[in-house]
């Protein structure tokens, strides 16, 4: 079978990136870096072709940084807003340039939701870049899937309709779409790569039991998009060039000036009763002229629109400060 003729193959993939991961958190590359360098590094990129990613921006937080003073004002600030909502968030920032962060209830346990359609697109993605031909595959729709739909008739996939492995992916990031989602787990069960997934989500930090995931997690597993650690980069960048037109436009899009480029993907958890809990969460990279930025918001509270409107004003405290530091560093 497949899967036992590329059982070792997977495993050394596993090795490298686990190693890679490992010490890509634990040793700071910019350590023995004068500022000078660690600027000159962090602008070296690849715009041209890759307008997304940064592979070379990995640089932990440096006290020579100016934003760093700026980083516990912005985190008080964004404290002060969610004590005040009357909702349970947890919140993480990072700025991409130069690594100043931080993380509020970092610990705080949330159901990812539609999070989790990101690890389902890396998993193809990944098998891709052994077989480039994966993508271009067509799967015919004949509605098996439609009790799920979960977004309008007219944005969903439609019964009697082929599509491709990559508008499966398309249709499940931008607009969430359930339908899309079953479609591609049924794929890789004929594949027989169904436990492919599980492998990913364990390689890229989000394995979790019942979809449950806390917001360090999620940061980490964008930032293996950003900086290209785990897919090479022409995947990375197809797949946050992706995000960048997901359709949830009221959470950290919202809370930018209007034009702002993000790849981002929200999850929701609807309350069907009265009392029950509801989620809502928006994680993202903000892509500014000024350089990129890691927003990550999740939220529990009892009505979506209240916390919809939490992680606006969240995004929008965090884009006021960047902007006043920004100003500040031109005078």
């Amino acid at each position: 079978m497949l899967i036992q003729k590329n059982w070792q193959k997977y495993l050394i993939y596993a090795l490298i990136f686990s190693s890679g991961i490992f010490f890509g958190y634990l040793l700071n590359p910019c350590e023995n870096l004068s500022e000078e360098e660690v600027i000159k590094n962090s602008e070296v990129n690849f715009k041209e072709n890759f307008p997304h990613i940064n592979p070379l921006k990995f640089c932990d937080s440096s006290d020579k940084n100016p934003i760093n003073g700026k980083i516990s004002q912005m985190e008080k600030a964004v404290n002060d807003l969610i004590n005040n909502s009357g909702i349970e968030a947890a919140v993480y920032y990072r700025n991409l340039n130069n690594g100043p962060w931080f993380m509020i209830n970092k610990d705080e346990i949330f159901y990812a939701q539609s999070l989790l359609k990101v690890p389902v697109a890396i998993t193809y993605y990944h098998l891709a870049e052994q077989n480039p031909s994966l993508l271009q595959s067509t799967i015919s729709y004949q509605g098996q899937h439609e009790e799920i739909r979960n977004i309008p008739k007219d944005d969903s996939i439609q019964s009697g309709q082929d599509y491709s492995i990559e508008e499966l992916i398309v249709q499940m990031l931008v607009y969430s779409d359930n339908q899309a989602l079953h479609l591609l787990f049924d794929y890789l069960n004929m594949l027989g790569l169904s436990q492919k997934l599980e492998e990913t989500n364990r390689e890229i930090s989000v394995e979790s039991e019942n979809g449950e995931i806390n917001i360090k997690k999620y940061s980490e597993m964008m930032r293996i998009l950003y900086n290209s650690t785990y897919l090479n980069r022409e995947s990375s960048e197809r797949l946050l060039s992706i995000l960048t037109h997901t359709s949830f436009k009221n959470g950290l899009v919202a809370g930018f000036p209007e034009g702002t480029e993000i790849s981002h993907k929200f999850g929701v958890k609807e309350n069907s009763e009265e009392n029950e809990e509801a989620q809502l969460h928006d994680c993202g990279i903000i892509y500014l002229s000024t350089g990129e930025h890691l927003i990550c918001v999740m939220t529990k509270g009892k009505n979506t629109q209240e916390q919809s409107s939490l992680i606006k004003k969240i995004a929008r405290t965090i884009a006021q400060e960047i902007m006043d530091e920004n100003t500040k560093s031109k005078q």
